[in-house]
């Protein structure tokens, strides 16, 4: 539980001062301070002061009675939007353009529940796994469905057998129980699955306008009353990728958020009926100042992911084992400064 204490500082709810509010001689917590949730070192939540300059300061968390916390967490917009899911640690560790979007694959199948996901366009598997670790951590009775057929494509590359023989091995240890790797063309896998029966669709096979318009347009039946569509690279204007295209002609009349992050991350409401944590997102287009820290939020959970993923490949990589030796020399040439700089200074003080 340690480990999610940064996290939580970094993106927590910024909660401004009371405006009602004053200081007064004898005030516990002056009004200059905004607030932060965070977890503390026994895994329970309490809100922390956040100083002038963006930081979470060390200071006891301010105590209210029960009802004035409810009171306070039901004016926050954002109260309903934290999970403990947002902060899961990924089982899945490959390289992958969607790392950023971890924390919201693991958050999206919380809320919403589906009873069947389907992914088009896999790769190594970080996204589906995302939802595939949510599903098992969650004890849902949800039925995955990764559909590719494990060869690549002009805009992600051509890739060996030795990339689907990897993730095959790493699903079926965690997730077959519930998951199926489906290995065809898109098109192909359409009889597999009844109308109206998919929950949770994500669209990330070939990147050209007229490909990903094909794949929306062929999947649209399969998709249940409420369905949640997901269309990763919305925010990508280059080398011929037409998503950002589709998706500004498919959110004209439906709900939806786009994520700028990670390539951008397109969330489409396929009906009207969500859960209140949901509608915050497709509502929050109508306030630019919610859009901002939702996007924040995840933006930066995302980035930690990202960043963690790269130290990692770093330590495991050759180069960090070569030059260990040079590293550990540094440290003793550190400690050796130090030890000979006290004995000159204890040496000078010799009569």
């Amino acid at each position: 539980m340690a480990g999610l204490v940064p996290a939580i500082s970094m993106v927590g709810v910024l909660r401004p001062p009371d405006r009602d509010r004053r200081d007064k001689p004898g005030d516990d917590e002056p009004a200059r301070h905004a607030f932060c949730p965070c977890y503390d070192e026994a895994g329970e939540l309490r809100e922390r002061p956040i100083g002038p300059g963006g930081q979470v300061l060390n200071k006891p968390a301010r105590h209210r009675t029960e009802g004035a916390r409810d009171a306070e967490v039901e004016r926050d917009p954002l109260a309903p939007i934290f999970r403990r899911s947002m902060f899961w640690t990924p089982e899945r560790q490959a390289p992958s353009a969607w790392i950023e979007h971890v924390p919201f694959a693991f958050w999206l199948v919380d809320v919403l529940r589906p009873r069947t996901i389907v992914e088009l366009g896999t790769h190594n598997g970080v996204s589906y796994s995302a939802m595939c670790q949510a599903v098992k951590s969650l004890a849902l009775a949800t039925s995955c469905f990764a559909v590719d057929t494990w060869k690549g494509d002009a805009h992600t590359g051509f890739y060996p057998e030795d990339v689907y023989r990897d993730f095959a091995a790493f699903h079926d240890q965690r997730y077959r129980a519930f998951s199926q790797l489906v290995r065809s063309r898109f098109d192909d896998a359409l009889p597999r699955f009844e109308d109206g029966s998919i929950d949770l669709l994500h669209i990330d096979g070939r990147h050209t306008y007229e490909a990903v318009r094909h794949d929306y347009q062929c999947w649209l039946p399969k998709l249940s009353a409420n369905a949640v569509v997901l269309l990763h690279d919305t925010n990508v204007r280059e080398r011929e990728f037409g998503v950002h295209r589709l998706w500004s002609e498919i959110t004209a009349d439906k709900l939806h958020f786009g994520f700028l992050h990670g390539h951008g991350l397109g969330v489409l409401g396929h009906g009207r009926d969500y859960p209140d944590a949901l509608r915050i997102l497709f509502d929050a287009r109508e306030d630019s100042g919610l859009v901002g820290s939702i996007r924040q939020i995840f933006g930066v959970l995302g980035r930690s992911l990202h960043l963690d993923a790269a130290i990692s490949a770093l330590h495991a990589s050759t180069s960090w084992r070569i030059t260990a030796p040079l590293r550990a020399a540094r440290r003793l040439s550190g400690r050796l400064f130090r030890l000979t700089s006290g004995l000159a200074s204890r040496s000078r003080s010799l009569p």
